[in-house]
């Protein structure tokens, strides 16, 4: 799991990069990236019902990508504040596949190396 640090958590932050961020769309994720002044990147993962009623199969997703951004963190650019929207077509895929996804929309926004 990810420092504390590095988990985007108020509400204002959500706001100002739904508000003023870019948007990355991909096959099975979504972002919503925006520039932070910190010397460090912050990320979320939202997961909504739409993607499954079940708690358990959001949860996996949710705990998938965090796993991944934690072994790929040296590869991001740091100042950055990027909120990660997972789509229900992700749902069922293997941990491989969710890591693909997420480096080609990360490469899609020029944040991953």
């Amino acid at each position: 799991m990810l420092k504390k640090v590095f988990h985007l958590k108020k509400r204002k932050d959500f706001e100002n990069i739904f508000k003023n961020g870019v948007f990355f769309n991909g096959e099975g994720l979504s972002l919503k990236i925006k520039k932070n002044e910190l010397p460090y990147s912050r990320f979320a993962v939202v997961t909504s019902l739409r993607v499954s009623k079940k708690a358990v199969e959001r949860n996996r997703l949710r705990r998938q990508i965090w796993e991944i951004l934690r072994k790929s963190l040296g590869k991001i650019k740091n100042g950055f504040d990027t909120v990660f929207v997972v789509k229900a077509n992700l749902l069922g895929k293997k941990y491989d596949q969710i890591e693909t996804e997420m480096e080609k929309i990360l490469k899609k926004a020029k944040v991953h190396d």
